[in-house]
């Protein structure tokens, strides 16, 4: 394959090409085709610089939102910079306004939910006219001609979003990645990195998967590598991860960007003969609005989703990223925290246990409430066993705390025993929490679960033989290793007094994920998906009529007709689970504001855990409940 060049064109075919710059040579006459061709070549090289090398998306600004004019509904796009499929950079000034309402006018939607996309791509516009040179008989217009073109944009709003396949392919290029873990236990997974075999696994799927979609192959190729059910993390030798890396980054380059749309060297030209050519326009933002059976949309059922359009991250951000441990990550090229251990646990007679914590600080433990003793029953049952906790002062140093711990039962040949440490709670000094020093730490802890707050030490009874089998210990460990979900606030209740009494609340319901937006609302509070009750007198719960007013869309005012209670201190809310409220909030499944009709859709479509209880109702069935206290009454409650 030696001496493989490409062929130029010849002297007499003649073309303007932007991989062709002028040659300069003294008495070269210079016309228009050279001046062409001299802007024609740097202006691509930026174009495939961008394009190759960086991506496309919003650099800065261009926020969409919504407001009133007179009588029209105005969508504004703000001021910024965007880079557009093509690479081509386009900044908009000043800030843009369109007349929604006119646009639907002319664009009729079919009633109900509907989604509209605004998006924006480079454009070019012929400005400055000016005098040239003309011809006998030639008109006006011909004697004109502009003399500059002026960088422009086109912001339009469209019926369907825009093909962002290449930035996509990214997002699940690394979502595989991130599955990975160096484990020098690990095991040896053959030709997990050879290009067949990539083919096989992810081939396509990277470039025609959603992202969502694709996390979900994901988590069940996971599985079916470490044949472990929930398993999320391949283990990989750390031997062979430069080797696997190389593997997968020269199929990435070689096989999948080529086959991504738009092309990087050629952006407009069709995937196939004849076939349309593929958008230069990056999605800024989704506009959901609810269309009337008559008539045009209201200003309140209009929001703006700006979340989902594609961005670019400058490299002095990227760069301080990697200083952040728990973000740069253990899958992100930077290598993981060391892991320090945390515990040495010995035994010291049938009811006596030796805690050595190789940390040089103070702890404020708490035995059975900051730590706990558990332990596991032959049938796998989890039993804490209540325990005294003393600290060796004489033994102290600066690696380590000693603890005598004395159970108030006899610990068994065999017995498995986890030590639970709940960080949140446990103070060190000159440090806050264990939590705190941990995330302050160079190190870590192995079993420490941040998000929660928790650190297991794990310790068998060695004495004889066990009725529980290493395998369903294992089970457990994971069992409690997995990640929990946050509660999430659903609603704030707040007491409207009078006099010491409330006559009101108000209910002001979060449903918006992110901290800068209000925009999540609840249609509907009726008798038919609301309850309130009160606790007049002991062991008694008796629900009342209540009226409802709604301030905004996310804030109601409820007014219960309390009549002579001798006590209204004592309440509970019942939202009920599958009667129609309407909900618009954020879904952090799907990366935006949704709408979902009962309670019970948004609870499972949004995997979230709401703050409140779940329970039976006579009224409506199973309902969310809310208990309120009013502590300005609470001193009056009769015993």
């Amino acid at each position: 394959m030696n001496g493989i060049t490409s062929r130029c064109i010849s002297f007499a075919q003649g073309s303007s090409d932007c991989l062709q710059r002028v040659n300069y040579k003294f008495g070269l006459v210079l016309g228009v085709d050279e001046f062409v061709d001299e802007q024609c070549y740097f202006l691509e090289k930026e174009y495939q610089h961008n394009r190759s090398l960086h991506g496309y998306g919003t650099v800065s600004g261009l926020l969409v939102s919504v407001g009133e004019r007179a009588e029209d509904i105005e969508l504004q796009v703000e001021r910024g910079m965007g880079i557009d499929q093509y690479g081509r950079v386009f900044i908009v000034r000043n800030t843009q306004c369109a007349s929604l309402l006119s646009w639907l006018q002319d664009h009729p939607l079919e009633p109900g939910t509907r989604t509209i996309y605004v998006v924006a791509r480079y454009s070019e516009c012929e400005t400055a006219l000016v005098p040239i040179a003309g011809q006998p008989c030639a008109t006006s217009d011909q004697l004109m001609a502009p003399s500059r073109l002026q960088d422009s944009f086109a912001i339009e709003l469209v019926l369907e979003p825009p093909d962002h396949q290449a930035r996509d392919a990214v997002v699940n290029l690394s979502e595989f990645l991130s599955r990975f873990r160096a484990d020098p236990n690990a095991a040896d997974l053959g030709d997990l990195g050879t290009a067949q075999r990539l083919v096989d696994i992810i081939g396509p799927l990277l470039i025609t998967m959603a992202p969502n979609n694709f996390r979900t192959h994901i988590d069940q190729l996971v599985e079916d590598i470490t044949g472990t059910a929930g398993a999320t993390i391949i283990p990989i030798q750390p031997l062979v991860v430069e080797d696997m890396l190389n593997d997968i980054f020269t199929y990435w380059v070689t096989e999948v960007r080529p086959a991504v749309r738009p092309d990087l060297i050629d952006p407009d030209a069709p995937e196939t003969a004849g076939g349309p050519i593929p958008p230069a326009e990056i999605l800024l933002a989704e506009v959901h609005l609810v269309i009337p059976a008559t008539g045009l949309p209201a200003p309140d059922a209009i929001t703006i989703d700006n979340t989902t359009r594609p961005y670019l991250l400058h490299t002095q951000l990227i760069q301080e990223l990697f200083d952040v441990p728990d973000l740069a990550g253990e899958g992100g090229g930077v290598p993981a925290r060391e892991l320090h251990q945390w515990a040495t646990i010995t035994d010291v007679g049938p009811r006596g246990l030796s805690l050595w914590l190789h940390i040089g600080r103070d702890l404020g433990l708490q035995p059975n409430e900051n730590i706990r003793l558990l332990r596991v029953r032959p049938n796998g049952d989890l039993e804490q066993v209540t325990i005294d906790l003393a600290e060796e002062v004489a033994r102290r140093n600066e690696v380590g705390r000693y603890y005598r711990i004395r159970t108030f039962v006899n610990l068994e040949n065999g017995d498995f025993l986890l030590f639970r440490f709940d960080t949140t709670q446990i103070q060190v000094d000159g440090a806050g929490t264990l939590t705190d020093f941990i995330a302050a730490a160079p190190f870590t802890y192995p079993n420490y679960q941040p998000g929660p707050g928790r650190l297991f030490a794990f310790h068998v009874v060695d004495r004889g033989q066990t009725g529980v089998t290493e395998e369903r210990v294992r089970e457990i460990i994971r069992e409690l290793m997995q990640p929990q979900e946050p509660v999430i606030p659903f609603v704030t209740v707040t007491p409207l007094t009078e006099g010491n009494q409330a006559f009101a609340y108000e209910l002001w319901f979060h449903l918006d994920g992110i901290a800068e937006q209000n925009e999540g609302k609840i249609e509907r509070l009726d008798p038919e998906n609301f309850a309130f009750y009160v606790e007049p007198v002991p062991n008694a719960v008796e629900q009342i009529p209540v009226e409802f007013e709604q301030l905004r869309d996310n804030v109601w005012h409820v007014f219960p007709a309390f009549g002579n209670q001798r006590t209204r201190s004592l309440v509970r809310m019942a939202f009920a689970l599958d009667m129609p409220i309407g909900i618009q909030a954020f879904n952090p499944v799907a990366g935006g504001l949704e709408f979902f009709e009962t309670l019970r859709e948004y609870i499972d479509k949004s995997d979230q855990r709401l703050e409140g209880q779940l329970m039976a109702t006579e009224r409506f069935g199973e309902a969310l409940v809310v208990f309120v206290r009013e502590q300005a009454s609470a001193r009056r409650l009769p015993l």
